[in-house]
C-alpha cells in the first residue's frame, strides 16, 4: 500500500508539473491543430538553385539543413507553433521543399545553416517578440577553432535568414498544385569584406611581414535576427514583396533610431559604451593567419575577419567613432630600424626615430637618473627627453606600462609590434544613390552584401598606432579617404569596387 500511494503522488506531482509548463507558455507546448489532417506545402527558395550551381564554391553560400519555423497567422501576437527542419541534400540543391503540416494561415521565419543556439530559440511557443530581439553574434554561425588552441579555424557554415521579413503563408499556397506558389528570399546575416590588391610603400618605409589583417570597427556584437526594413535609395519605405534590390536596401540596425534623436555629439557617448557595440580592443589574428598579399579570392573569402555583423549609422548623427570603418594593418618600420622579431618602435614628431628596445633604455635611464647612454637618442632633440620623462612619470616610473600598449601622446607614437593602422570609413550607397557627405544611407554595413575595396595604389605616411585613435572621436566624420566604387554577395550581393587612397 505504501508504494501505491508514493506512485499516486507522483503521478499527481507530474500532472501539475505538466498542468503549470502548459499555462505558463512553455517554449514546448503543441500546436492546438496538430491533431488535424496535414497538407502538403512548397517552399521554393530561389537563391539557393542559383548559389549552389555556381563554379567556384564559395563558403558563405555553403547549405548544411534549413529550419522552417512557422507562427500563428491568426493573432497579432504571434509565436511559434510547428517547427520543420530538412538536411535533404536533394531539396537543398533543388531550392523546393515538402513540407508536411495542418493547413492554415502561418507566419514563416527560414533559417539556412541554423546552429544550436538559433536551434533552442526556434522552438514551439516562441513569441514574435522574442524573435524581434537583437542578438549576440554565436547565434549566426559555427565557430570551429584549432586543433590544441583558442585561434579560430573557420566560422561556417553562416546562417540565412528572411530578407524582408516573415513571409504570410495561406490556405492557397497548401496542396499539390498550389494557385500561389510559396517562395522566400534569403539573405546571409552577415556582411562580407573583401580587399583586391597590395599596395606599394614609400621607399623610407619597410613592409616586414608581407601580409595584411582586416577588420571593422566600432564592432557591433548583436544584430536583429532578420534585417529591419529601411528607407530604400529611391526614398521610398521598403515593403514585402515590392520588388527592390539588394542594391537599393538599406537598414535599421538596433540603436539607429535612438541616435539619430540625439541632439549634441556629448548625448551620443552613452551609446559607444552600450552592450550592442564591442567595448574591447581587436585582439588581432597571429601574423600567420593574415592574408598574404598574394592572397587568392579563396583565401579572403575563408578569412573569418572579413565576416561582420550589420551597423547601419544615420547620417543626422555621423560622428567618427560610431561609423563603421575598414580597418587595414601592415607591419611596417622605417627603413633605417631592424626590429626583432615582435618588437616595436617609435618616431618623435614624425621625424625622428627609434627601436622599441632602445626607448625602453632611455625610460629606464630617466628612471634611475643616470645619463642616457642610447646611441639611436643621440640625434633626438631636448623635447623628446622631456615628453618621455611625463609618460614615464604618468605610468608611476614605471617604462614596462609605458611600453604595454601603443599610444600616441606627447608627440611620441609607439608602434607597438610594429602594427601599422589605416582606417576608412565604409560606404554603402554610392555616389548616385548618396552624393553629399550627409546623404541618407551613405555609410553602413548592410547584411548580405559584399563590400569591395581596391588597396590603395601606394602608401607614403604611417599609419595610426592603434584603434584608440578613432574608437573615442566624437567629433563629425571626415570624408578624408577617397572611396570610390561598390559592393557585392550572392545571397552577398556585390557592391562596386571602392577604391581607397591614404
Amino acid at each position: 500500500m505504501k508504494t501505491n500511494s508514493l506512485l499516486v503522488v507522483l503521478i499527481i506531482t507530474l500532472l501539475g508539473v505538466f498542468a503549470n509548463s502548459s499555462c505558463s507558455g512553455d517554449k514546448y507546448w503543441q500546436d492546438p491543430r496538430q491533431d488535424e489532417s496535414t497538407e502538403l506545402l512548397t517552399v521554393g527558395i530561389p537563391f539557393l538553385r542559383q548559389a549552389l550551381r555556381t563554379p567556384q564554391v564559395d563558403p558563405a553560400t555553403q547549405v548544411n539543413s534549413v529550419l522552417f519555423a512557422f507562427l500563428n497567422g491568426d493573432t497579432p501576437s504571434s509565436s511559434i507553433v510547428k517547427v520543420i527542419e530538412s538536411s535533404n541534400p536533394n531539396e537543398i540543391a533543388a531550392g523546393k521543399f515538402q513540407l508536411k503540416l495542418t493547413k492554415g494561415n502561418y507566419f514563416l521565419l527560414v533559417v539556412a545553416n541554423p546552429n544550436e543556439k538559433m536551434k533552442n530559440l526556434l522552438v514551439p511557443g516562441t513569441t514574435l517578440k522574442e524573435l524581434s530581439a537583437p542578438y549576440y553574434k554565436p547565434f549566426f554561425y559555427t565557430l570551429t577553432l584549432k586543433e590544441g588552441t583558442n585561434r579560430v579555424k573557420s566560422i561556417f557554415p553562416i546562417a540565412m535568414l528572411n530578407a524582408q521579413g516573415l513571409v504570410a503563408v495561406k490556405e492557397d499556397h497548401f496542396g499539390e498544385a498550389p494557385s500561389s506558389p510559396l517562395s522566400v528570399e534569403l539573405e546571409l546575416a552577415f556582411a562580407r569584406i573583401i580587399v583586391t590588391g597590395y599596395p606599394t610603400f614609400d621607399p623610407s618605409k619597410k613592409d616586414l611581414l608581407g601580409k595584411y589583417a582586416i577588420y571593422t570597427i566600432k564592432n557591433t556584437v548583436k544584430e536583429y535576427l532578420m534585417r529591419h526594413m529601411a528607407i530604400l535609395s529611391s526614398g521610398q519605405e521598403e515593403q514585402q514583396g515590392d520588388g527592390s534590390t539588394a542594391r537599393e536596401r538599406y537598414a535599421y540596425s538596433p540603436l539607429y533610431k535612438e541616435i539619430e534623436a540625439a541632439t549634441t555629439p556629448e548625448s551620443l557617448r552613452p551609446f559607444i559604451t552600450s552592450n550592442i557595440f564591442s567595448q574591447t580592443s581587436t585582439v588581432l589574428p597571429l601574423e600567420e593567419d593574415w592574408l598574404s598579399k598574394d592572397a587568392d579570392l579563396n583565401a579572403k573569402r575563408n578569412y573569418p575577419g572579413a565576416y561582420r555583423l550589420e551597423h547601419t549609422i544615420s547620417s543626422k548623427n555621423l560622428i567618427t567613432t560610431l561609423t563603421p570603418h575598414l580597418v587595414l594593418v601592415y607591419k611596417l618600420c622605417p627603413k633605417s630600424l631592424s626590429p626583432a622579431e615582435g618588437e616595436g618602435w617609435i618616431s618623435y614628431q614624425k621625424r625622428y626615430f627609434m627601436l622599441e628596445s632602445d626607448f625602453r633604455n632611455v625610460l629606464l635611464a630617466q628612471k634611475n637618473g643616470t645619463a642616457v647612454n642610447v646611441v639611436a637618442a643621440q640625434q633626438f632633440p631636448s623635447s623628446f627627453f622631456v615628453a618621455s620623462q611625463k609618460l614615464l612619470a604618468q605610468a608611476g616610473n614605471d617604462p614596462a606600462k609605458v611600453l604595454n600598449k601603443a599610444f600616441t601622446e606627447e608627440d611620441i607614437r609607439f608602434y607597438k609590434n610594429s602594427y601599422n593602422f589605416f582606417f576608412f570609413p565604409i560606404r554603402h550607397f554610392d555616389d548616385t544613390q548618396a552624393p553629399q557627405r550627409d546623404s541618407y544611407g551613405r555609410y553602413g554595413i548592410v547584411r548580405g552584401n559584399e563590400y569591395l575595396f581596391k588597396a590603395p595604389l601606394k602608401i607614403n605616411e604611417f599609419g595610426a598606432t592603434g584603434e584608440q585613435e578613432i574608437t573615442n572621436d566624437l567629433t563629425p566624420l571626415k570624408e578624408y579617404k577617397t572611396l570610390e566604387g561598390v559592393i557585392r554577395i550572392n545571397p552577398l550581393h556585390a557592391r562596386t569596387e571602392q577604391e581607397l587612397s591614404y
